[in-house]
């Protein structure tokens, strides 16, 4: 008899000291002042897939944030099936054009940097043989 209340008096106090220390979080949680925003860029790769249908989607996007300009979100790629990017609110269509667009702008622009490495190359290379001519 004498062991059964030790415990229940044990517990008791382990309930009430729990109890004590989660209400010390919480008041330290509340008591905390606001601490300003802090500037960030990030990639985030986001994925949504549904077992029912057979569906899936992906895209990555860049998001950002600074007081000055708030939050701000560019998509990068997405890809998969349509259903998805319907929910998101693209056509099927929609989502093939942009991903064309997407595809052109990253050729075009390798192509310029292609174009511009050659052209310093070939520059730098006419510099080199004119100097060992003279």
């Amino acid at each position: 008899m004498l062991r059964a209340c030790v415990v229940v008096c044990l517990g008791a106090a382990a309930t009430v000291n729990a109890q004590h220390s989660q209400a010390s979080a919480a008041q330290r949680f509340l008591a905390r002042g606001e601490s300003p925003p802090v500037a960030y860029r990030a990639l985030r790769h986001l994925e949504a897939h549904n077992g029912k249908f057979g569906a899936h989607a992906w895209m990555d996007v860049w998001t950002e944030f600074d007081e000055a300009h708030g939050l701000r979100y560019e998509l990068i790629a997405e890809g998969g099936n349509g259903v998805i990017l319907l929910a998101l609110g693209y056509t099927t269509a929609v989502g093939v054009s942009l991903a064309l667009v997407r595809r052109g702008a990253i050729i075009f622009s390798l192509f310029v940097g292609l174009v511009i490495l050659l052209w310093r190359v070939l520059d730098r290379g006419t510099k080199t043989l004119a100097g060992d001519e003279a």
